[in-house]
């Protein structure tokens, strides 16, 4: 059963993120700081979307839809996208380790053990999933498929985030808030992309049965 399609997903992602900014920018400073800061709504709502993705793409391990290798690699790859987004990093090591600074700087060797052990199976994992998923892609794209779409928009909405929240292209609350807003439509976006691959929901409760 596919539950998602057409394009309803990328506008009501898109317009979601726009209005969300919009209203809270309205709320002003003191209003919306607390809400943008690490463990603040839009970080625990983002986490907890994507913490359902996880769900979604385990579930389609548990009833073999196939291939099941692919939606294995999925589950770890999101996994580790909502351990970052909950930055659970910070119960092994002090700096993230997505990040070099990790590896050059001061911080002791278990910890930079244990953040390339992650980083290096992450790193295999996306790079095998990319090569046997982009050409899958690159096709639906051609044929205009409105699912091919949502990961554009994905991609679009988390790395633009990530550049925002470099170069000085906003001052004050709204540069936290458009980031937080977009990392959000990120995993709504992700959510949207789970549910449009079918489910055989019956296999899982015949399974359960078991």
């Amino acid at each position: 059963m596919r539950i998602i399609d057409g394009w309803k997903p990328v506008y009501i992602t898109l317009i979601g993120v726009v209005l969300v900014i919009a209203a809270l920018a309205l709320l002003g400073h003191d209003v919306v700081k607390p809400m943008t800061k690490d463990g603040g709504i839009l970080q625990i709502i983002t986490s907890v979307l994507l913490c359902f993705t996880v769900v979604l793409a385990l579930l389609r391990v548990i009833t073999q839809e196939q291939p099941v290798l692919k939606w294995v690699a999925a589950s770890y790859i999101l996994s580790i996208y909502a351990m970052r987004e909950m930055d659970f990093h910070r119960s092994f090591t002090v700096e993230h380790v997505t990040r070099l600074k990790m590896y050059t700087g001061p911080f002791p060797l278990e910890e930079k053990i244990i953040g390339g052990t992650i980083m290096l199976l992450f790193i295999a994992v996306v790079i095998h999933f990319l090569i046997t998923n982009v050409p899958l892609l690159m096709h639906g794209l051609k044929k205009r498929l409105p699912r091919a779409w949502y990961f554009i928009v994905w991609g679009f909405l988390l790395f633009g985030a990530q550049l925002i929240d470099k170069p000085h292209l906003f001052k004050g609350f709204v540069k936290p808030l458009t980031e937080e807003t977009m990392e959000l439509g990120a995993a709504m976006m992700m959510v949207f992309i789970l549910l449009s691959f079918p489910l055989d929901v019956r296999r899982l409760f015949q399974r359960t049965k078991h």
